[in-house]
């Protein structure tokens, strides 16, 4: 699977054009910058979704699922995910969905400063793209997604359910992983304190985009 099979998207040809050029690129470029230990241990994980957003969802790298998969946030984060979203009144098919870095870091660890770095070009150009419609909504799941956006090291327990401001009029609402979340659930007990927080945050981002809707 390349760029060019891109799942989910909708839109303009030419905008869905343009995102395949900077998949293929980022792809090609991912080679020159020295950071091919990633090609060789994982597959290429493209944005999926809508290309007129409500809203833009950036968490920080693919798992296992969403590497074998070639598509972000599948497995139990996705249907975790694609469950809270509705109950915000919103669906997977209304917002774009990617990572920060496009590939699996080896032993599923945390992406390294310097992947991080590399990569970061290629989301502004996605955001770029995608802001072209209107969306100017970015929700950061996680701390590693949130402080790559925004250029500061951020803590979502400190800043989780706020709109915080980037550059060119975007908003990024700081919440958390739905890993984290995942890992906090247990079975026939109620929902954790960071799980209703989570919800709480995917209600006010999905009040929020609702009036923005013309």
């Amino acid at each position: 699977m390349t760029a060019r099979t891109l799942s989910n998207a909708q839109g303009g040809i030419s905008n869905m054009q343009y995102l395949f050029q900077i998949y293929d690129e980022m792809q090609f470029d991912y080679d020159l910058l020295h950071i091919q230990r990633l090609r060789r241990s994982s597959n290429f994980v493209p944005g999926s979704g809508s290309l007129v957003p409500r809203a833009i969802l950036v968490g920080e790298a693919p798992g296992a699922n969403e590497n074998r998969e070639q598509r972000p946030f599948v497995g139990r984060s996705g249907i975790f995910l694609e469950g809270v979203l509705k109950d915000s009144g919103m669906l997977r098919s209304d917002v774009f969905i990617t990572n920060v870095v496009k590939y699996q870091p080896p032993g599923n660890r945390d992406p390294s400063p310097k992947e991080i770095n590399e990569s970061l070009p290629f989301l502004r150009r996605e955001l770029a793209l995608l802001g072209t419609s209107g969306c100017r909504t970015i929700i950061a799941m996680g701390k590693i997604a949130c402080s790559s956006l925004l250029g500061e090291d951020i803590s979502v327990t400190n800043y989780r359910g706020k709109f915080l401001p980037m550059k060119n009029g975007w908003q990024v609402f700081v919440t958390y992983h739905p890993s984290f979340i995942i890992r906090s659930i247990r079975p026939d007990s109620p929902p954790s304190l960071v799980e209703k927080q989570f919800r709480a945050d995917f209600r006010t981002v999905g009040e929020y985009v609702n009036t923005q809707v013309k």
